[in-house]
């Protein structure tokens, strides 16, 4: 079951700020933010997400990387975590753990017709033998 998050009026004011720093890029007024509110809510696998996202953004590529894992432990069936995970690896050319990821979100039975395509393209270009069905 994933974890939902309910934030009050102070952190959704918070994650305002978080959205407002985003948008002006920057990004270093953002992080101490969003780590407060994941502090408080270390279960949330979207903040878990946001922060990787984040962390990211500002070139934390470890962090990132960490976060993202903690993001698909915590919520293994959302597509969201799992593209930002497995972008992240493919980024930094860790096909074969991009791979995994792809098989293991494929295999929960919530990949939608996008995924799968995507996976069948990756299929065509490298010969991963992902399986789709």
């Amino acid at each position: 079951m994933e974890y939902k998050i309910e934030l009050n009026s102070e952190e959704k004011v918070r994650m305002d700020q978080v959205r407002d720093f985003y948008k002006e890029e920057e990004l270093d007024k953002a992080l101490p933010i969003l780590e407060e509110l994941y502090k408080s809510h270390p279960l949330s696998p979207m903040l878990v997400a946001t922060l990787a996202n984040l962390h990211w953004d500002l070139k934390n590529i470890t962090i990132a990387i960490e976060l993202f894992h903690r993001a698909v432990k915590l919520g293994p069936e959302s597509e969201k975590i799992s593209r930002g995970l497995l972008h992240i690896l493919w980024e930094q050319h860790d096909e074969v753990s991009a791979v995994k990821e792809i098989q293991r979100f494929i295999d929960t039975g919530n990949a939608s017709k996008e995924y799968i395509e995507m996976a069948l393209e990756i299929n065509l270009k490298r010969d991963f033998n992902i399986k789709t069905v």
